[in-house]
């Protein structure tokens, strides 16, 4: 099973995704959506200010970083700068192909490569930032080797341009305002792409955290000649080294009327002090914002420790609103002091010792503006949501790139597959659809097979009525017969009327067997049977019986014997009947395909019939023993009936 953490650090491919069961492929995307909805958004900014900095050599570049003083730092982050393109949007602009990150000492002696970037040729860089971590290490600083721009796509030459680089040990950012050096010629750096903007703290983004609440932040409306300013009560003595001011949202208006800077003063000083009427108060900060490349969406500023308990942020110069109207008197433009913030962060070490704290104002705050009232500076939030650290949000945005770029890859595999699970779903459709008309068809054909069985055992039973019984019956007659001329010779008479009593229970036993269905002959017993019934039949004929292929006869199913045995019987009724033959012929020929009959006597033939009719009891047998049947006859030669037949029959109907 593949955790959302392991998959944040593998390429979504063909390959990855198809290993993937469907369940998995379901919970992976179930936990990227869920994951994604605590994750900052990548909303970028709107405002005017500092892009980065761009290299002006023209395929390698060495960016060298030095700290303050030595950190033991543990992550390295490098922001792309953003371009908007046409056709594809937001898209990294002018990102290396190729470079090393290096730390090295206070001698500037290189310690360990921490990590090695390098992307395909054709493949792009995201826009959100790339996240380096490695073991806690002691460094004075890091040195960036590129060593492959990319092509910039409007003039097809080797480009090379980063917004911001952090350096983090903890959730400080040591890189923040440090000396920066670099191989390029100074000479050609622009107003808004330098050095020291890679390290202003400026990212192309704006902070956008999920959260049940926002706030609109703290703006003063002041005369320009008042020297407004916030007081923060951090309630305790705490050491101090570093403060970060968040701008208020400019506007919720595309275009938006202002450039970025709204409430930021021109001239900003922060003190200190552990007495609220600062009689003790110190200077921590001073800081011009006169340019648009001066200021950004989160301000920072950095001291050396200091412990206060009161902090006093100080308009000097405010930021100062025309407002397009004019004053009653004198016609002059009526122009006001904005001074404010959406959050005012104090840190001790990582910790915001200012979050929920009491804020105060030497201004009259009009408590009809709620919206906007002092608790809000110090409430942990912005106009989007939630307030993070510097660190958890580059990491949350780096998150949220990867599990964006994953996503569709899994959703399109999953798509897939419930695509060829509806193909296979549909193809049961019409398979169960098939398998129904399948037992339907089997359902009538059985219904059709067991009435043409029970037609055959009609066809069958009067057929054997008529020639068991009739073939039985003549025997009787004849036996009367020679009762009736041996009636003086009580010797014969006894064996004549012995004769008619076994030829009755022979009836009788054959009525029984057809009221049974018991037909067919036991096996190894149809020579026999046509030889005794040869014997009562034919009495006072001279006949012969002629077998060829004993073995191949056995084999032939029971039930067919009777039926063949049947026929033969019928024949030799008829013989004894109607030919007044004194010779008969019996031949019986079989082998592994086929059986032939024939029947031969010397009679008076058949007079007044075509020498291809057959009587209808003959046709009626053949029928049922599915063979071919013919007679042939004349009053010189006599009558020859054939039968020709499969030795072993297979249909679907027997």
């Amino acid at each position: 099973m593949i955790t959302l953490s392991a998959l944040l650090h593998l390429r979504a491919d063909a390959d990855f995704t198809s290993a993937l069961s469907t369940s998995e492929l379901e919970n992976h995307i179930r936990e990227i959506d869920e994951r994604l909805g605590t994750l900052a958004q990548i909303r970028m900014r709107s405002d005017i200010g500092a892009v980065g900095y761009r290299s002006e050599t023209d395929h390698f570049d060495v960016i060298e970083l030095t700290f303050d003083q030595e950190a033991v730092v543990d992550q390295i982050v490098v922001v792309p700068v953003i371009h908007s393109n046409p056709s594809d949007g937001f898209m990294p602009f002018c990102f290396p192909v190729k470079f090393d990150l290096e730390l090295f000492d206070r001698n500037g002696i290189p310690i360990k490569t921490v990590a090695r970037y390098q992307r395909a040729e054709n493949e792009l860089a995201g826009i959100a930032p790339l996240i380096f971590p490695f073991p806690p290490t002691k460094a004075a600083g890091i040195r960036i080797n590129i060593t492959q721009f990319s092509i910039r796509e409007l003039d097809k030459i080797p480009a090379l341009e980063l917004s911001e680089v952090m350096v983090f040990e903890g959730n400080v950012n040591v890189a923040l305002g440090c000396q920066v050096k670099t191989t390029s010629n100074p000479a050609r750096w622009s107003r808004h792409r330098r050095p020291e903007f890679l390290v202003d703290g400026a990212v192309p983004y704006m902070m956008d955290c999920p959260g049940d609440k926002s706030s609109a932040g703290t703006i003063s409306n002041s005369a320009v000649d008042f020297q407004q300013s916030y007081t923060v009560d951090l309630g305790a003595i705490y050491p101090i080294d570093r403060i970060q001011l968040h701008a208020l949202e400019q506007s919720t208006s595309v275009p938006s009327p202002f450039a970025g800077d709204m409430g930021i003063p021109r001239l900003i000083r922060i003190e200190a002090s552990l007495l609220p009427d600062f009689s003790d108060s110190i200077m921590i900060a001073e800081k011009e914002h006169r340019s648009h490349y001066q200021t950004n969406p989160i301000l920072f500023y950095q001291f050396e420790e200091t412990k206060a308990r009161y902090i006093k942020l100080i308009a000097v110069e405010p930021y100062i609103h025309d407002t397009g109207k004019l004053r009653r008197v004198g016609g002059e433009r009526l122009s006001r002091a904005r001074t404010g913030f959406a959050e005012a962060q104090v840190f001790s070490g990582s910790e915001n010792v200012a979050f929920g704290k009491k804020v105060s104002a030497n201004f009259i705050h009009s408590p009809t503006n709620w919206r906007r009232s002092l608790s809000a500076l110090t409430d942990g939030l912005n106009y989007y949501g939630r307030i993070i650290p510097i660190r958890e949000w580059m990491s949350q945005l780096a998150e949220r790139h990867q599990l964006e770029t994953n996503r569709p890859h899994l959703l399109a595999e999953l798509n897939n597959r419930y695509a060829q699970q509806k193909a296979h779903l549909k193809l049961l459709g019409w398979l169960l659809l098939l398998c129904i008309l399948l037992v339907f068809f089997a359902i009538l054909i059985g219904h059709i097979t067991r009435l043409r069985e029970i037609a055959k055992l009609k066809e069958s039973f009067a057929a054997d009525m008529h020639d068991e019984l009739g073939a039985n019956i003549h025997v009787i007659g004849l036996l009367a017969d020679m009762a009736k001329d041996a009636i003086d010779s009580p010797d014969e008479l006894v064996d004549a009327v012995d004769e008619i009593r076994a030829a009755t229970e022979r009836t009788s036993s054959s009525i029984r067997n057809y009221t049974k269905k018991q037909f067919g002959i036991s096996e190894g017993m149809l020579l026999q049977e046509i030889e005794r019934n040869a014997s009562r039949i034919l009495a006072g004929v001279d006949y012969t019986v002629h077998v060829d292929g004993e073995r191949y006869v056995e084999s032939i199913d029971t039930h067919r014997q009777m039926n063949l045995l049947l026929f033969l019987k019928e024949c030799m009724v008829n013989v004894s009947r109607h030919s007044s033959a004194t010779k008969c012929d019996i031949r019986l020929r079989c082998d592994d395909k086929r059986t032939d009959l024939s029947v031969t006597d010397n009679g008076k033939g058949m007079e007044g019939t075509p020498t291809r009719d057959l009587p209808p009891s003959l046709k009626r047998r053949a029928k049922i023993l599915r063979g071919a049947a013919k007679v042939t006859s004349s009053e010189s030669t006599g009558t020859c009936v054939t039968l020709s037949m499969k030795t072993h029959r297979w249909s679907i109907f027997n």
